[in-house]
């Protein structure tokens, strides 16, 4: 296990963080009726704190692409969920007041669930890239998965809506994460191979849709109820295709046999952490 990618992913998860506080904070101003149509994302460049946010989540899309360069997805991708340990203290800026105790205990929660679920997994990359036809039943997938659940969350009232788009930015970031796992291996054999393999495209696409389903959850519900949502989501999906798709490995013979037991429990306490944190008041931005 890299020590330097578990930097770095820490770093994107910082960076990550503090993005989705500045977005929040301009989305939820913008027009309600504007959720799910492209014409959000034009509006929300009058909001300087979202372009701030944007270059926030540039920083952390860097350093998550250089995590994914030389680490496995199911050791980054967990790594990420500590966004909302870093988010506290940048809502807390927002408000001018200190983060409670009960938030530090919650984010060491956090950080012990997933410090347990990584020493005992121990992720490692396999190096393997899929299958052309492997990758695009995969699109197929999470492309109808988003889709129902967009669909679902018509009509719908507000926090509902936001509810579930955040469940469907959950699917989307873990396929986002996947196609810069891929576009990291393919790159390995040069830029102009790079532009011949469906990666960037599969990336870019993906990309627009994950910034306008997240603006428009972050527009209709407050972000201590859809971030949690969309945290814990994606670093599933992620760890699933890369296990799948990627071949990545996972101890599961450990602890006389109980590594999966220990691995799951890591991921309970890591999830009861994030979902604490979610409901302080100091996410209220």
């Amino acid at each position: 296990m890299s020590v330097a990618v578990i930097l770095l992913a820490l770093l994107s998860s910082a960076f990550y963080g503090v993005a989705a506080v500045l977005q929040h904070y301009a989305s939820e101003q913008a027009p309600p009726e504007l959720s799910l149509n492209p014409k959000l994302l034009i509006e929300l460049f009058k909001y300087p704190s979202w372009l701030f946010g944007n270059l926030f989540d540039i920083t952390g899309f860097v350093f998550q692409f250089l995590a994914l360069r030389f680490g496995a997805l199911s050791l980054v991708e967990p790594i990420l969920v500590s966004s909302m340990v870093f988010a506290i203290p940048a809502a807390s800026v927002f408000r001018k007041k200190m983060p409670s105790l009960k938030d530090f205990s919650a984010a060491i929660l956090t950080c012990i669930g997933l410090s347990i679920f990584l020493t005992v997994a121990h992720p490692h990359q396999s190096n393997k890239v899929p299958h052309l036809y492997g990758w695009l039943i995969l699109t197929v997938i999470i492309a109808t998965v988003v889709g129902i659940l967009v669909a679902l969350s018509l009509n719908k009232e507000n926090r509902t809506k936001a509810l579930i788009l955040s469940g469907a930015s959950g699917f989307a970031l873990g396929y986002l994460a996947a196609s810069i796992e891929l576009v990291g291996h393919e790159i390995r054999h040069g830029y102009l191979h790079t532009l011949t393999t469906v990666g960037p495209y599969s990336l870019a696409v993906s990309g627009i849709l994950v910034l306008l389903l997240i603006q428009s959850a972050y527009q209709l519900g407050e972000i201590r109820f859809t971030l949690p949502i969309l945290t814990v989501v994606q670093p599933i999906v992620a760890m699933t295709i890369g296990i799948v798709m990627f071949h990545d490995r996972i101890n599961i013979r450990g602890l006389s046999h109980m590594a999966p037991v220990v691995e799951v429990l890591g991921l309970i306490v890591m999830v009861i952490g994030v979902v604490y944190l979610s409901r302080q008041e100091d996410l209220n931005i």
